[in-house]
């Protein structure tokens, strides 16, 4: 469920934050052609930004995110927060603090924390 302050917040990777996604990169989220027919839904963002070209697709049922720029790709699975900053971009946040942001700009960010051993 989002929080109550302007940025929506919601734990894990929700179907309901799919809409609000999309909606922030002014797209429609369309189902994917592979999950057709499957029980758990998997949703397609495009994003045509003035700094690239953003791909997301959504894996609610997974918590799992692939986001694509250009000729680069992330996967973050085991989303343990999904985070709407209104007109700016949408943060993923996923264990050890690691985070991935798409921007409405196109551009994709990852930070990750080295585990110590």
């Amino acid at each position: 469920m989002p929080s109550d302050d302007a940025r929506p917040r919601y734990a894990g990777l929700p179907e309901e934050a799919v809409a609000e996604i999309a909606a922030l990169f002014g797209a429609k989220p369309t189902r994917a052609a592979f999950s057709e027919g499957l029980d758990d839904p998997v949703y397609e963002i495009t994003h045509r930004g003035p700094n690239g070209n953003l791909d997301l697709t959504l894996w609610p049922a997974l918590a799992r995110v692939d986001a694509a720029c250009g000729p680069h790709a992330w996967i973050i699975r085991g989303v343990q927060e999904t985070e709407i900053l209104p007109d700016l971009e949408v943060i993923f946040r996923f264990g050890n603090g690691g985070l991935l942001t798409a921007a409405t700009t196109g551009q994709i960010l990852m930070v990750t924390e080295r585990s110590e051993s």
